[in-house]
């Protein structure tokens, strides 16, 4: 979670870790040449109350960052994405497989 403060001459980001339910290190499935279409989404889980955490859209945001790395080659990249509207997050359970909507809330 991202909060900024405006202070005299600018702005100061202040960030604030989100412990994951599955903290350690994950080994997550790769994209083969015939996997090239297919959709691989995860899901983050915390047990922290995001929605608590998170006042206001305009001075706060999410941010993820993705370290990945090739078993092979070594080669790795860091991946960001931020999250600027507190509406993106959904309380509920995903139906297995390749959908993001929510089956149950």
């Amino acid at each position: 979670m991202v909060n900024r403060s405006n202070v005299a001459g600018g702005s100061i980001d202040e960030h604030r870790q989100i412990k994951l339910k599955i903290p350690e290190l994950m080994e997550l499935e790769g994209m083969g040449n015939e996997k090239i279409n297919d959709y691989f989404p995860f899901h983050f889980c915390t047990r922290e109350n995001i929605q608590n955490l998170w006042e206001d859209d305009v001075q706060q945001w999410l941010k993820f960052k993705i370290h990945s790395s090739h078993s092979i080659s070594g080669f790795s990249k860091v991946y960001t994405k931020d999250f600027y509207k507190k509406s993106l997050i959904k309380k509920g359970e995903f139906k297995y497989g390749n959908s993001i909507n929510l089956v149950k809330e």
